[in-house]
């Protein structure tokens, strides 16, 4: 028979671990929203921008450690390449995944350096993950953020 002179107290609620923060500029509001919920379901805190400009404007304002910039290339007032350049004054290290409607061959960007990677829109959930894991290494993107060790 169970002890019912102990009070029953309930388990603390599970912490949110985050995996980092991500910069998300793209100024396609839908295409921003869904790579945005993807992110923040693969444990990422998630900042957001409509281009290039507002990302730097965002940055200088929050001058965090990122984790990843996800970019479009093509965005009004100032494109991905652009912005980058821009945040790498801090972080020469930053590592970017570029995102397009155009072909890599289609776009002004030179050769890719080790810390950056291509996709071509449209692509899917699954894809973004496996392009991440590439970008940031497997540790942590295949299990949920609360079951990491």
């Amino acid at each position: 028979m169970p002890d019912t002179t102990k009070p029953v107290v309930a388990p603390p609620p599970k912490r949110k671990v985050s995996r980092g923060r991500v910069l998300l500029a793209d100024d396609e509001d839908a295409i921003r929203r869904v790579m945005g919920r993807v992110l923040r379901n693969l444990g990422f805190e998630v900042l957001e921008a409509k281009n290039g400009k507002e990302g730097v404007e965002l940055m200088e304002r929050r001058p965090e450690k990122l984790e990843l910039v996800l970019t479009d290339v093509v965005m009004p007032d100032m494109g991905g390449p652009e912005m980058v350049g821009h945040l790498r004054q801090r972080d020469p290290d930053l590592r970017v995944l570029y995102v397009s409607g155009h072909t890599f061959d289609q776009l002004n960007i030179a050769a890719l350096h080790a810390h950056e990677r291509f996709l071509a829109k449209p692509f899917t959930g699954e894809e973004l993950r496996k392009t991440l894991e590439e970008l940031l290494g497997p540790a942590g993107l295949l299990e949920a953020p609360d079951q990491r060790h």
